[in-house]
């Protein structure tokens, strides 16, 4: 687990040094520093699934996680409990 751990810091790293001279040319156009944002965290998610640090089961988890009608339900429910509480 200790070699992934390290072998994760040293992609973020990277990553970090390449995002910060990509952001140096991109600094006056948002639109390509979101778009820049948006590639190295997709960059980043595929090395991690490449070397099986990310597996299926952590992608199904995310998209669990960012499905916004499920959100929406949670959210109804637990403001529902609030207000019964109180």
């Amino acid at each position: 687990m200790e070699k992934k751990l390290i072998f994760n810091y040293l992609i973020l790293i990277i990553l970090g040094i390449s995002s910060f001279f990509l952001s140096v040319f991109a600094h006056n156009k948002p639109l390509l520093l979101i778009s820049f944002t948006i590639l190295i965290i997709l960059r980043y998610l595929l090395i991690l699934f490449i070397f099986k640090i990310l597996t299926k089961k952590d992608f199904e988890f995310f998209k669990e996680v960012l499905n916004p009608k499920k959100m929406a339900q949670y959210l109804k429910t637990e403001i529902k409990e609030n207000t019964k509480d109180k």
